[in-house]
């Protein structure tokens, strides 16, 4: 009877043990499985390490150049000529379009002649009075008592007038010379000219136009600096890194490097908001940017990263990607998540699913 017992109880321990390796091997199953190896194939493996990993997204950017807006400052005036139309090369200083300011070369001529003339009295005005105050001054010499503070208030009376006299003549004159400057600024104004170097992009105004304050007479790119501009993607960070190859293909031989100078929250005035602007750091012309131009932007970067080779990933019915892990001499299948891929997709960023020192493998040749 005893000896039953015994026989039972270790029947009883035995079952308990195969429930929790049953238990064990099915929790572990949802995550891996034991890979049968056939003998004939051939394994390569490499251990998981850890590395900076950059996230890069491609694009294409047309080449922008640094325009400048031709700015109406006056009154309201009219056209009267446009000498340069759109698409034509110009210099700094060349005349764009002429305007009806109102200015009158009379009027001009006048208000000269008149400062001129003003200028000329208060130079003769100012010495007469000078010499009479020193010829009162001198007379003060010999004088008795009465006399003395009669000439002396004499004197100060005459000191006083010079100095009225200089206040009030001084601010004729300068109420001439605005004048005469308010002219010559229309003056001016009547010739429109080029401020930078470039080529008109458009002239926005016709003859017998009225144009008023504010208004935009013309427009102008530069073709001295240039910028690559990248629009709607969303990833045109201020200070942004990033690699760019002339032509749009990446096996041409002009390679560059670049950064974004102006982002849509911090932007140039020059520059149209809703983009980014990227300056090229190597010294080079426009021209060799003439088309569609590749870029690849550096929009992350994740330190101490999981980083393995993207030959090592297996994909499942396009959706679930995985890995074989070795271990115990076993090749385990272990569904990772992937975080991203490098621009060729040679390095990938795993996210879950491995561990820095486990060992990897795939076929030779796979």
């Amino acid at each position: 009877m005893f000896r039953n017992k015994k026989i039972v109880l270790l029947l009883l321990v035995l079952c308990l043990l195969v429930c929790a390796c049953t238990k064990e091997g099915k929790e572990e199953s949802e995550n891996s499985f034991v890979i049968s190896t056939p003998e004939e194939k051939k394994y390569t493996t490499s251990e998981v390490t850890r590395g900076t990993f950059c996230v890069e997204f491609e694009t294409t950017l047309p080449r922008v150049y640094e325009s400048e807006s031709i700015v109406w400052k006056g009154t309201e005036a009219r056209v009267v000529e446009v000498m340069k139309a759109a698409g034509e090369s110009v210099k700094k200083g060349e005349v764009l379009l002429k305007v009806d300011a109102g200015y009158s070369d009379a009027e001009r001529t006048q208000l000269q002649l008149r400062l001129e003339s003003e200028l000329e009295d208060f130079l003769d005005g100012k010495g007469e009075r000078l010499e009479e105050i020193r010829d009162a001054r001198a007379a003060l010499i010999g004088l008795e008592k009465e006399d003395l503070e009669i000439a002396q208030l004499q004197l100060e009376n005459m000191e006083l007038a010079y100095e009225q006299y200089v206040y009030q003549t001084e601010r004729t004159i300068q109420v001439l010379r605005d004048q005469l400057n308010a002219i010559e600024e229309k003056r001016a104004q009547q010739v429109i000219k080029a401020s930078i170097d470039g080529i008109i992009e458009e002239i926005y105004y016709s003859v017998d136009d009225t144009v008023r304050y504010g208004d935009v007479l013309a427009q102008i790119y530069s073709t001295e600096r240039f910028f690559l501009s990248e629009e709607g993607i969303g990833f045109g960070r201020y200070g942004m890194k990033m690699n760019i190859a002339e032509g749009g293909t990446w096996e041409n031989i002009g390679t560059y490097t670049g950064e974004v100078i102006c982002a849509d929250n911090i932007l140039s005035p020059f520059l149209k908001s809703g983009k980014s602007y990227i300056k090229i750091d190597q010294n080079v012309d426009g021209s060799e940017f003439e088309y569609a131009t590749m870029a690849s932007l550096i929009y992350r970067i994740v330190e101490d990263a999981i980083i393995i080779d993207s030959s090592y990933i297996v994909s499942e019915d396009g959706e679930k990607d995985y890995v074989y892990v070795l271990e115990n001499g076993e090749y385990r299948k272990q569904y990772v998540q992937i975080g991203g891929r490098d621009r060729n997709n040679i390095n990938i960023w795993i996210v879950e699913g491995l561990s820095e020192g486990q060992i990897i493998a795939k076929e030779e040749g796979g």
